[in-house]
Formats: structure tokens, sequence, C-alpha cells
């Protein structure tokens, strides 16, 4: 008998490709999936097998008996077991079972006594019969057509059942995929010569796997993506509680430990235990700028982190720089040196705070890995549109450098490069990560450039905005003389440097032996100004001619003798800025500590809420500076039975988290009571929490304003400067020690 293999081989092809795909690319198995490959490769057997039972053996190798007999065997087997596998597969789609149940073992008796018959063929003749003049059926072979039709109806009432949870694609698919190969058998059975019942299976297999697999394991893909990302919320989530929590409880004692330090500053101690006093606070400061940078990244990395812009000065941001970087580096043999780009605009909007973090962070990793040479920061400036400006930030140093292969990872979060060369500097690995965010949040960036041993460049960019800067009538510089004795050759460089941007003619004195009253008397026209290092000369010692403006240059920690008559002077490191308000404005820039006579307070009630007993003894100490006899408190219920008797305060400072009622409960509590009083009296809240949103949960609860924990004397008066009533604070003129109300 001729038959056509045609469709059979093409459809052994189409069932090897889904196996191939349902093997390789599905890598997360489920026993739902596992079990449809089985049904795949069952399909694609019975094919094989088919097509080598009718091509190979029934043709090349006719007279061989026992070779046909095992080929058409393994057909019939695997063609039964097709079925089977069905039931299988659908009674696990539609039950949404994990593993197979004993009742489903009980059902696939009647394939299993079909299969008894298959492999006893050989003896019994029951399912088909083998010899020289070819195949013929035997008498059980319509039990075959039987059990397969059994299975597959079994399998669709498996699908209509009250106990099935698959929708309605899934029971046409199911329909379909049973009709096929039903038909297939019933047109094979009829017309001897037409091999369908195997092929049929690829069609059905085919239809399912588009249909119905693939959708599937679209949906799964979906659904790990939305698990993950769930996931990942809620560990940023917990991470955000963990750092809030963590940022509590280490504030909170650092309050205690800054404000007594603080307090012990300003006490009558021995110096050698003011050295150890300053040494606390140092370590303080230290500590709680780490804490701020893990708290800051974590913000970044969650994408919360907020900006705080405000108007402010360029000059100002980067001279508080400057003296921070510059202390760093005080006794290293490291020439500090600030560059500007002349045109800068100086008044501008954004978050000042967040720029001066990025550059301690940069300048403070040059200071620590440069032992000797230079450490160089240039500000330079693009105009951009729409009233924006670009700044750049230029660090170059002679440090130690950085090799070509770390560079990439120089970012990474806690982390450093070469560790085994730096194994004794010390970092957590955040600064240049956390740099990096600050700046990519603030529309720019960082780059570095580096050569290992000789020292590294960082470029940092940010945009900022441009406020309207002040209208002055710009004074003309070309009628000044400058004259300066500096001996340090790098130092005259970059002095001659910032007076020629100013665009101020100057001359430098080489030797001392020429500072005389008769040095100026080439410039008989011009406005004179004379420059002389403090530490190389006397300037008590030489006559100067008495329109001559003299201004002393100093070492940062340099201190002014007693006796000597400074009257104005400019401290390292020197930029245009400095510079020119030094000469041209008669205006010394240094930073002064703060002091406790800026106001003066009288008759002040205060009242303080905090359930840490330490931090109430500090901040009754803190505030005894200004004569304030401040009334604590360790819950909010002691405070609202205080009010509730008619007690008044002109101020009231709520800590935020407490046991029982905390300060934003007992605050709305307050604001509820009635009276004019309780709805203006200002709430100051004391927190720890320096995170995200805080403010506005404070303002929303009706609290006036906010201090974050550890705050210093400072901060404090500024609040009671903003909020105790006029009558009763009163403000130092620090120029002639007058006091007198604010205007």
């Amino acid at each position: 008998m001729h038959c056509n293999y045609d469709f059979c081989i093409a459809s052994a092809l189409v069932l090897l490709l889904l196996v191939i795909y349902n093997c390789c690319i599905v890598r997360k198995w489920k026993f739902i999936r596992k079990v449809y490959l089985v049904l795949l490769i069952l399909s694609f057997g019975c094919c094989v097998a088919d097509i080598f039972w009718g091509i190979v053996l029934m043709k090349n190798f006719r007279d061989n008996i026992f070779l046909n007999y095992a080929g058409g065997i393994l057909y019939f087997s695997l063609q039964c077991a097709i079925p089977c596998c069905y039931f299988v597969y659908i009674t696990v789609v539609s039950k949404k079972m994990d593993f197979v149940s004993k009742k489903v073992f009980i059902w696939l008796v009647p394939g299993i006594i079909m299969q008894a018959l298959v492999y006893t063929t050989f003896l019994t003749g029951y399912i088909f019969t083998y010899n020289k003049d070819g195949y013929s059926r035997g008498p059980f072979m319509w039990v075959i057509v039987m059990v397969s039709a059994f299975y597959l109806g079994l399998g669709l009432c498996s699908v209509f059942s009250e106990g099935g949870n698959i929708g309605r694609r899934y029971k046409v698919v199911s329909i379909v995929f049973a009709l096929i190969p039903a038909c297939a058998v019933f047109i094979q059975a009829v017309y001897t010569g037409i091999v369908l019942s195997s092929s049929s299976m690829a069609l059905s297999c085919l239809l399912m796997q588009f249909i119905l697999q693939t959708p599937q394991m679209i949906c799964e893909v979906n659904e790990k993506e939305i698990e993950a990302r769930r996931a990942a919320e809620e560990a940023n989530r917990a991470k955000s509680t963990f750092l809030a929590n963590m940022s509590h409880e280490i504030r909170t004692p650092m309050n205690a430990i800054c404000g007594m330090a603080d307090m012990l500053e300003r006490s009558s101690i021995p110096p050698h235990e003011m050295e150890y006093v300053q040494t606390i606070q140092v370590a303080a400061r230290n500590l709680l700028g780490i804490i701020n940078n893990i708290l800051d990244f974590s913000k970044i990395d969650a994408g919360k982190l907020d900006l705080c812009n405000v108007n402010y000065r360029l000059d100002e941001m980067l001279r508080g720089v400057e003296n921070i970087i510059a202390s760093r580096v005080y006794g290293k043999n490291i020439d500090f040196e600030i560059d500007i780009k002349p045109g800068i605009p100086i008044y501008l909007d954004g978050d000042k705070t967040k720029i001066h973090q990025v550059l301690i962070n940069i300048l403070g990793n040059a200071a620590k890995f440069t032992e000797r040479g230079k450490i160089k920061l240039y500000t330079g400036w693009e105009q951009l549109s729409g009233g924006k400006v670009k700044l750049i930030f230029e660090v170059t140093d002679t440090g130690i450098g950085i090799k070509e292969e770390d560079l990439p990872k120089l970012f990474n979060q806690f982390s450093q490069v070469d560790t085994i060369r730096n194994c004794n500097i010390k970092g957590t690995g955040l600064g240049l990560a956390l740099s990096r965010g600050i700046a990519e949040h603030m529309g720019g960036d960082i780059t570095v450039t580096s050569e290992y041993g000789k020292g590294s460049t960082f470029i940092v960019t940010i945009i900022q905005g441009i406020v309207k800067q002040p209208d002055s009538v710009p004074q003309t510089l070309d009628s000044y003389i400058v004259l300066v004795y500096e001996e340090d050759y790098n130092d005259r460089q970059h002095l001659s440097h910032i007076l020629d941007e100013m665009g101020v003619k100057n001359e430098f004195i080489e030797s001392a032996d020429r500072i005389n009253s008769s040095m100026f008397d080439h410039y008989s026209q011009e406005k004179k100004i004379f420059l002389y290092n403090y530490e190389q000369m006397q300037i008590s010692d030489i006559k100067l001619p008495a329109d001559v403006n003299v201004v002393a240059l100093l070492e940062y920690f340099a201190v002014i003798k007693k006796g000597d008559l400074v009257y104005n002077y400019i401290k390292k490191p020197f930029d245009i800025f400095k510079v020119y308000d030094a000469l041209f404005n008669n205006k010394p820039l240094y930073y002064k500590k703060w002091g406790k006579n800026n106001i003066v307070v009288n008759n002040a009630h205060v009242a303080v809420v905090d359930d840490n007993r330490v931090n109430l003894k500090v901040a009754v100490t803190q505030l005894k500076e200004w004569n304030i006899f401040a009334e604590t408190f360790t819950s909010g219920q002691g405070l609202l039975k205080a009010l509730e008797k008619g007690r008044e305060y002109d101020i009231i400072f709520m800590d935020h988290i407490m046991p029982g009622m905390d300060g934003i409960e007992t605050t709305i509590n307050i604001r509820s009571m009635e009276g004019e009083y309780f709805k203006k009296v200002p709430v100051i809240a004391l927190t720890a929490n320096a995170v995200d949103g805080v403010m506005d949960e404070y303002k929303k609860a009706g609290m006036d304003s906010c201090l974050f924990k550890p705050f210093s004397l400072g901060q404090i008066e500024e609040k009671l400067a903003e909020f105790l009533p006029e009558e009763k604070v009163k403000f130092k003129n620090s120029s002639s020690g007058v006091l007198g109300n604010e205007q």
C-alpha cells in the first residue's frame, strides 16, 4: 500500500521546533508546562515513528518482520499515549493543579490496558499483524479508536465541569485540539492510504502553542515584572522606613553630644580641654555628614531626592567650600588654588546646599589622596537660554591618580578603587556615587580623567537659574595700581592672574629692600594699594604714604598678633571675589564664629516637649544662653493639661516622635482648642527624621517650622528671632554695639 508521508514529515519538523522552543527559551518551569512538553515530545515521537516505520522499515526492510513489528509497536504506543497525556494536560489546566492527583491515575487505567495490548500484539495479533505480504489490522484496532475518543471526551468533560477554572478561549481551543486528531483517526481508519493520525497532532499542538501557551508565557512574564516591581517598591518602602528610624535613633543622641559640646566650647575651660571639645565637634560633624550622605543616596536611589531651591550668592557658597577644604589641607605640602572665570553671575537660584555637598565630596577626595603639590578649583560658566546658566567646576589635583581599568568602577556605591594602595585612607565609598546622582538630578554630570601616579581631574556640571543681578554702577579699576610683596612663587602667579582678570595694573616686588615710601613715585595719578605677606614682613617698620590702602595676605589659620595694626586682610585661598571685596570694598573676608550677643531676649516664656530627658536637659541648657528658663514636658498630654489650665508660652518646641501622643497629634489638639492664642502660638518641631516630606507633614498639622537634630545655638537663635514677639527680642548692631529692634 502506497502512503503519502509529506505532511507527516512537515509536522515532525514543526513539533521539533516547538519542543526546542519550550526546552530552551522557557527558563522557569511550572508543572503545567512540563505536562505540555511531554505532550509535544509524544507527538513528535509519534510522527518520527510513523515516518520511520512507513518509509524506512516497510520499504527497505520489508522482509525483516522483527524490525517492522518493533516500529509498529512504538508508533501505536505513542499514538495511544497522546490522548492520555492530553487528558492529564487539560485536567491540570482546568483544575489549576500543581501535581497529578491519585484520581487522575485511576482514569489512566484504560490507557495502561491499551499499552499492554499494543506491546503483546507481536504474540496475539490483537492490534496489528505483519508478515512478508505486509501490514494488516487486528481485531482490537477499534479499541485504540475508542480509548482515544474516551480520553479526548474525558478531557472535554474536565473543561466544562463545575470545577473548571479556565476561560472561553481555553474551552474553544480544547474542543478544536480534540476534534482535529479525532477526525484524522477516523479518516485514516476509513482510508488506510492516508497517514493523518500522528501528523494531525502537529496542527493541534501548533494551535495550542500560539493561542494558549505563548500568551500565557507573555502574561507570566508581565506578572513577573509586576511582582518584581512590587517587590522593589516594598523594598524601597522598607529601606525608607529603616533609614528614617536609623536617622532618628542616631540623631537623637547626637543632639545631646553636639549641644553639650557647644555649651562646653562657650564655657571657661583650659586650652587643652577646649581642644578636646573641638575634637568632639569635628567628629560629630563628620558622623552627621556620613548620615546625611546615606540618606541622600537612598533618596536618589528611590528617585525621591527633593531640591530646595533658593536665591543665593555664588561667591558666599564658594567661600564656605574654600574654608572647609583649606582647613583640611592645612599642614600638608599642598597649594590650594581657586580660579573663577570673570563675568560669572553671582546671584543664582538653586539648591546651594547640594552644590556645596558635591564640591566638598570632590575636593575632600582630592585632599585625601594628595600628599603634595596642588589642588585647584576652577569655576567656569556657560550662558544658557531661558535664564539658565551651566556652572562648570573643575577640580584638578596632583595626587595618586586612578588606574584606567578602575575608572569605570569609580562611581560604584560603597566601594573604593585600588584598596590595597589606599588601605590607610578611610571612607564610606558613597561620596562620588552620591555626587554624580546629585549632579544628574540638577541637570548636569560628573566626568573624570586621570593619569595613574600623576593626578586626576573631575569636571562637575550643574544647571542653575539666574536671578536678576542688583543694579550697581560698575567700578572702573584701571585707575588703580596694586603692588604686591609675596615671596611664594605660586601665590605670586595666582594673584597676578586674578588682578589681570579684574583689569587692575599690578607689579610684584621681589625684594623686601625695595619696600619703602618711594616705590609708589611712578604712580602719582593712580589709587594705590599695597598687598604684603603678613608672615614675611613687619609693615609697622615701614612708612608708607597716607593714601596707600594696605592689605595683609594671611595663611588660612594665621592669627594677627596683638599690637599689629592690621585693618584689612585676605586669607588664603585667594579668589577673585575675595580679592575684589578686600581691595575695592574695604571688606575683609573671613568667617566669624557665631556669638550669643546677636540678640537679647526679655521675659520670654518657652515650653520644650520631649520624651528624652537628656534632650530636655540639652535644650534647657542651650536656652539659658538667652536667659530663658524653659518649662519642660515629657509628653504631649502634659503640655495639653498645662494649656488647659491657662498657661501660655511665646514658643513651643515640640519633639516629633513620642510614645502615646506624638508631636503632630499634640499640635493638632492645640490648634483645635478654642481661643485665638491656640491658633497663633508658634510650634517648632524638633525632629531627627531628616527625610523627604516631613516638613509638609508638619505644616499640615499646624506647626510653624522645625529644627533637625542635632541643632546648634545659631539655629535656635534664628527661631527665637523669627517667632518671639517683637517686644521680647532685641537685635544687636554688630558694628556699633547698639541694641535696637530689627527694622
